[in-house]
């Protein structure tokens, strides 16, 4: 949500409502893809799963809600009373998203309070399965982990 406010040109990022298409990055995309690694590298750390951040980019993409409708103050004005907001769509099925394992520090680097240490080792940076694969049907089948040990067998 905070990066949202940040006035980050959402609209014209991710080239929706007919935008400049020159004007179009990944940058949500990617975004959301490093937060999915904190969330891997940390699993009790997030309140929220991965799920979340899936539905997240998918709702940004179909335009679903008027949350992500406007580049800036100006042109979201107005958007609350014609149209619905994601983070009440959030709200309200909460207990899709929500992390199950959130608060259980498997050990003192993901206790509350702490500085998470992420590492950038290609080791520890994975595949986001869940996003980029889901609609391959062999893929879907498998965990990143067994996706890695396949691609490593293979090389």
């Amino acid at each position: 949500k905070q990066w949202y406010q940040r006035r980050v040109r959402v609209v014209d990022r991710c080239a929706l409502l007919d935008r400049n298409p020159d004007e179009a990055s990944p940058i949500f995309l990617q975004f959301l893809d490093a937060v999915h690694q904190l969330l891997y590298q940390f699993p009790t750390s997030f309140e929220f799963n991965e799920r979340y951040l899936v539905t997240l980019y998918d709702m940004l993409t179909y335009s679903k809600f008027g949350t992500f409708l406007g580049n800036n103050e100006r042109e979201r004005e107005g958007l609350d009373e014609r149209t619905f907001s994601i983070w009440g769509y959030f709200w309200e099925n909460i207990g899709e998203f929500i992390n199950p394992d959130y608060g259980q520090a498997r050990s003192t680097v993901e206790s509350p309070g702490s500085i998470l240490e992420v590492s950038i080792e290609p080791r520890d940076v994975i595949p986001w399965a869940s996003m980029y694969c889901r609609y391959d049907i062999v893929s879907q089948a498998k965990t990143a982990g067994e996706i890695d040990v396949e691609v490593s067998r293979r090389i």
